[in-house]
């Protein structure tokens, strides 16, 4: 008895393997933040906070007013726009009574959310600041209702405001030398940090109404913020983000740079326990306080100005350079819903529950195997014409069912085959593929070695035909052009090798900033150590 024919595989596409990407529990999570809602403005969204207190408002300050959404519905809640000129630094009070905002105009203005009634407002006039007010920061709820107000300006110095008081400043602090763009507020109300433009980053005490420690951070100071104890701050300027130990003496505890343009924008997550930053490249990165590395990346569609996330953690909310605000959510998490129950056999639904019903357990499923549809050059392969299946593939101008078709000749031993016997129409469509893919190094293998095997076939007709004579030139340049492409990438690998072997370690040269700091503090000069 003759064995029975095997069954004819059609041509299986291969499709080329795209890099495995890591999707552990730190991506999953924030991937989830998801289905972003924009609202338009009409300048940049320079600062974005979230109300500490549920339900959470957010706060989008922007051009001449702070614009406040619903954390859920993203839809616009209430405008406060008793600004003349440009609003900025809209934050909640840590009680979620009052808002805070600096103008263009030096004038800082205190809201009570309820009636978006002027509470306060402090002018030049009153001891206010002189020029732009773009850093306003809340003392700590150590108190019931906290009431200590600071504020950073253009003039270079940070004032500390007693809502209490409707006239003068409590405090003013004078030391930096250009613009004040961040302020923060440390473990109690008496003590703040202030970020400037000439690179320092100083703590304040209202107790002795001066700078009690001040640190260089090497670039503008855009961001601060500090941890819920007050101990540890992180500042950010130019590319760096840097990590300063207030407790310690200001001691730096960590420097890093994830970015490659600069940074605008700090913020903690809900639970402190990761630490992001906006920038003007368009990115928002995510990192984990313990080691300070990068955990996950958001691309946004334009610069990013100002970044902030719920203290629930289900809401992220991006200003950008465009006047865009863009804001994602998490998902809430649904109640498990019980499971459908089934039709009972017999029943008039048993008998309609249509074709698309699953079959349940002990059921006799009889399964039908239809007969595959083949393509054309499916056909001709079966009925074994390699050179009309080649023909075929080529008309199709796919590289990847191309590809599939000379593998599939290859593995057969039957390649010269498909490609030998061709005139000048139906040999050029097969230089064109080869010229035109044989760099590609998904490729290269395969087309390497079509090429020799038309090189052998067809290399005593050459001078024949001009119109193949200038397919083979061109292939020859272009494979030479390859070569030295390749040979220069070597050389220029074995160039990076010397500079990165020459190069000192990362924990060298954070030893060498510690050891000339602590030289520093002893009085010594670090080039005499």
């Amino acid at each position: 008895m003759e064995p029975a024919s095997r069954p004819f595989h059609k041509l299986a596409p291969k499709r080329i393997p795209k890099p495995s990407k890591s999707h552990g529990d730190e991506t999953r999570y924030w991937s989830r933040l998801k289905h972003p809602v924009y609202a338009r403005h009409t300048a940049a969204v320079t600062h974005v906070a979230f109300n500490p207190v549920a339900p959470h408002t957010l706060a989008a300050t922007a051009s001449t007013a702070v614009v406040l959404y619903q954390p859920r519905s993203s839809e616009e809640k209430k405008r406060i726009s008793r600004f003349k000129e440009h609003a900025y630094s809209g934050v909640f009070r840590a009680d979620g009574m009052l808002l805070a905002a600096g103008s263009e105009s030096g004038m800082v203005q205190v809201f009570e959310l309820g009636s978006r009634a002027i509470l306060r407002q402090y002018r030049a006039k009153n001891g206010g600041h002189a020029k732009a007010v773009q850093a306003v920061a809340w003392a700590p709820m150590q108190d019931r209702t906290p009431s200590t107000l600071a504020t950073g300006s253009d003039d270079s110095t940070v004032r500390l405001w007693d809502i209490t008081e409707q006239d003068k400043p409590t405090s003013i602090f004078e030391g930096h030398t250009d613009y004040v763009r961040s302020v923060t507020a440390l473990s109690s109300s008496h003590l703040f940090s202030s970020g400037s433009y000439d690179h320092s980053v100083r703590c304040w005490d209202s107790r002795t109404g001066g700078s009690v420690m001040e640190m260089d951070h090497g670039h503008p100071v855009e961001a601060l913020v500090s941890y819920h104890n007050g101990a540890v701050i992180v500042s950010a300027g130019g590319q760096w983000i840097k990590v300063w130990d207030v407790s310690g003496g200001g001691k730096l505890l960590h420097s890093f740079s994830n970015h490659q343009k600069a940074i605008t924008s700090l913020c903690f997550d809900g639970t402190s326990g990761r630490l992001l930053s906006g920038s003007l490249d368009s990115f928002v990165k995510i990192y984990d306080v313990q080691s300070y590395n990068v955990t996950y990346s958001l691309k946004m569609s334009a610069p990013v100005m100002s970044v902030a996330m719920a203290p629930d953690n289900k809401c992220l909310a991006v200003g950008l350079a465009d006047g865009t605000l863009a804001i994602r959510h998490r998902p809430e998490s649904r109640p498990d819903q019980k499971p459908k129950r089934s039709a009972r056999a017999g029943s008039f639904g048993y008998q309609m529950r249509g074709k698309n019903s699953q079959p349940e357990k002990g059921d006799l499923v009889v399964a039908t195997v239809g007969k595959p549809k083949l393509r054309p050059y499916d056909k001709l392969l079966k009925s074994f014409q390699f050179q009309a299946a080649t023909d075929e593939v080529l008309a199709t101008r796919d590289p990847v069912v191309i590809m599939s078709l000379l593998e599939a000749l290859a593995a057969r031993n039957v390649l010269p085959i498909a490609l030998a016997g061709r005139d000048e129409s139906k040999l050029a469509p097969l230089l064109e593929f080869v010229m035109r893919h044989i760099t590609n190094p998904h490729y290269s293998a395969l087309l390497i070695d079509v090429a020799n095997t038309v090189l052998d076939i067809y290399a005593p007709i050459l001078g024949q035909s001009q119109a193949i004579d200038e397919l083979f030139v061109k292939l020859q340049v272009k494979v030479t052009a390859e070569l030295k492409l390749q040979c220069e990438l070597q050389s220029l690998g074995g160039m990076l090798q010397m500079i990165l072997a020459s190069m000192p370690k990362q924990a060298d040269v954070m030893d060498d900033l510690v050891s000339d700091e602590e030289d520093e503090e002893m009085g010594q000069d670090p080039a005499d150590s």
